[in-house]
């Protein structure tokens, strides 16, 4: 279904070939091809970033967002056009905090002692109170933790990043979640829960595929650049015997308070000093209504394989969905998941 600004729709078609990716805490995709001759295919109900999609299956929402991209090449022979879409985290990753070069100190933001999601809430609120900018639901309270945040005069880290990072912190972190209404809700610690589902090779998985690229590193560092001298803080992991010494810079905000510095940089040593294991396994075709069914992003479900370089029997966290249905009404479900390591 296409809409335009003002969620008025303006019609709806069977997108050909459609790809579909859908992520925790993280930018979604569509892509699909759009006859040309379809009422749908002209420019005032189909541009980047004028008009805005819906995708269904069946009856059921999958996702929501804005068209970025539209590409006409080869296949105008054909009559398709390619369209391309991002579902509406993309919006917050094109925001960032207003600076007036006229008036430098109009729009500070520095808080002491300030519950984290009041910290979100605030940075959402000065970003989509300006002119011309989407509107998006919260349904969140308070998460019980505090602290000091301070944004500095003309920075450009964008509100997503800025929101991602707030919720890598340890204690305290959360997890984002923005539906295909723009409601965004927040999860502390994290969204999911675990699930009595097993997913097993040789019978509802298809296919597996593994990976294990170690830790990213066994001594964290990170500062932050607030004053002119930096606030930093180091974390050795247990795990460094065994994998030697890895030096990893965290990523850290602009924050003046040396305790969220180092719960950061505490949660960035846990994730990167284990060794990160993916997985993507595609669905088995008759499981694929039953499984969507009863799982969520976030969820952490038991998989059993045997990779013969390591047999796998443990529960792992769901992290992205690729979905691609066909004009036959086939379909192919890839389910991502990790074992915390990057979606903690």
């Amino acid at each position: 279904m296409h809409y335009n600004h003002d969620g008025v729709a303006l019609g709806d078609v069977s997108p050909g070939a459609p790809e579909f990716g859908i992520y925790l805490g993280k930018t979604g995709y569509l892509n699909y091809q759009l006859d040309t001759s379809n009422d749908l295919a002209r420019k005032d109900n189909c541009e980047p970033y004028y008009t805005d999609f819906k995708l269904f299956r069946n009856k059921t929402p999958v996702m929501g967002g804005l068209h970025t991209d539209i590409s006409i090449g080869d296949d105008i022979e054909a009559h398709m056009m390619q369209v391309a879409g991002k579902d509406w985290y993309h919006y917050l990753d094109l925001r960032f905090w207003p600076f007036d070069p006229a008036n430098p100190v109009a729009n500070l933001y520095l808080v002491t002692a300030r519950d984290v999601f009041d910290i979100v809430k605030d940075l959402l609120d000065g970003v989509l109170a300006l002119s011309n900018s989407l509107s998006y639901t919260y349904a969140f309270g308070a998460s019980g933790f505090t602290l000091d945040y301070k944004i500095e005069p003309g920075d450009t880290e964008t509100i997503l990043s800025r929101v991602t990072t707030l919720g890598q912190r340890s204690p305290g972190g959360f997890d984002i979640d923005i539906d295909h209404n723009r409601v965004i809700r927040l999860f502390a610690p994290k969204k999911g829960i675990q699930r009595d589902l097993v997913l097993e090779q040789g019978a509802n998985i298809a296919r597996i595929t593994y990976s294990n690229s170690g830790p990213k590193g066994t001594h964290t560092l990170g500062s932050s650049h607030v004053t002119s001298s930096n606030i930093s803080a180091a974390v050795d992991s247990i795990n460094q015997p065994r994998y030697r010494r890895i030096d990893y810079a965290a990523d850290v905000p602009d924050i003046r308070d040396p305790s969220t510095i180092g719960s950061i940089v505490s949660g960035e040593s846990q994730r990167a000093s284990t060794p990160h294991t993916e997985f993507t396994l595609v669905i088995a075709p008759d499981y694929i209504d039953d499984l969507l069914g009863q799982v969520s992003m976030g969820d952490s479900l038991k998989i059993e394989a045997d990779l013969g370089w390591d047999i796998i029997n443990g529960y792992y966290r769901m992290v992205s969905i690729i979905g691609r249905p066909d004009d036959e009404g086939n379909e192919e479900y890839e389910l991502g998941f990790d074992d915390g390591t990057i979606s903690l």
